[in-house]
């Protein structure tokens, strides 16, 4: 039920007065299958040119009601020809695509997306010195919050913490994203998409008794939610794939095509997962999936290096 609304005052302590046209941007009518959904918090621009334009925020449905990049920005022209702004004017709703405006050129130059110093990457909390190190193009991260123990099950990170992880948003409904992982001395090093602490699926390097293994992973909540005790949230760990690691390192993957989710090692699938339950509507909350390098376990260290995302909407 979001929508954008609009009043208009000479003073700005009022009194308003609401547009009888209210609401000037909405897809509550649209029904649950139209592809973009929860159009909202919108924001009005007026560019150099003298045109206006809205920003707001939306999702994106992928295969079924799932929104796995959950909200993103996205733009509207305005037209203000009247006395109240009709936004994307034409068909009143926020379209796929629309011809840019005549501004002139503004090249920004920025790092590629796949080098691990680019803008897009991010850590989840603040990471003490030396556990992210970015040299010449290598990735070494050490854990100080684990997302998992040895074994594999899952292990919610303290409030405050900085679990090993390093990663990008999702940016499309098709994407592939590999990196090459040296095995850690302890515990686990690998690739993740992951929505929360107990939503995501995993490709790794894990150390155990018997040697080191190649271990895909799928773990998602279930049940009814404790808030009060987030550690004991119910959730399914299911080990999807695994085999004994050949080498001290390995290419590893994670590829989508609309919900299909396939776990790479050396370029081949070797398991397949619907990924619906990445999506904010059954993981909860409202923000995107992140794809990223991530190690834990006893204070793990590993190495990534030739990181690579490709992707394309569908």
């Amino acid at each position: 039920y979001h929508a954008v609304t609009i009043a208009r005052s000479r003073s700005i302590l009022g009194p308003y007065e609401g547009y009888a046209g209210n609401p000037i941007l909405t897809h509550r009518h649209l029904g649950l299958d139209y592809p973009i959904c929860n159009v909202g918090h919108g924001d009005l621009v007026q560019l150099a040119d003298g045109s206006w334009y809205m920003v707001a925020l939306a999702s994106r449905l992928v295969g079924g009601y799932h929104k796995n990049m959950g909200r993103e920005t996205f733009i509207a022209p305005v037209d203000w020809s009247g006395e109240w702004p009709v936004v994307s004017p034409g068909t009143g709703r926020v379209e796929w695509t629309y011809p840019a405006p005549a501004l002139p050129a503004c090249p920004v130059e920025t790092p590629d997306q796949d080098d691990f110093a680019a803008l897009c990457w991010n850590t989840l909390g603040t990471p003490g010195e030396g556990d992210v190190t970015i040299t010449e193009g290598t990735l070494t991260l050490r854990s100080t919050q684990d997302w998992f123990v040895p074994d594999g099950l899952p292990r919610v990170p303290a409030p405050n913490g900085c679990p090993g992880f390093y990663g990008r948003r999702q940016q499309h409904m098709t994407f592939t994203a590999e990196v090459t992982v040296s095995a850690p001395d302890t515990g686990m090093a690998g690739l993740m998409l992951l929505q929360n602490g107990f939503n995501s699926l995993s490709v790794s390097l894990v150390q155990t008794e018997a040697g080191p293994v190649v271990r895909a992973v799928r773990n998602e909540k279930c049940g009814k939610p404790d808030y009060l005790n987030p550690r004991e949230y119910p959730r399914e760990v299911t080990v999807l794939w695994e085999a004994p690691a050949k080498d001290g390192s390995c290419r590893i993957g994670i590829s989508a095509q609309g919900q299909t989710h396939r776990l790479l090692v050396n370029g081949e699938a070797v398991a397949v997962s619907d990924g619906g339950f990445l999506g904010s509507e059954t993981a909860g909350g409202f923000v995107g999936a992140y794809i990223g390098c991530f190690v834990s376990g006893g204070g793990a260290q590993a190495a990534f290096r030739d990181f690579r995302y490709a992707g394309q909407d569908d």
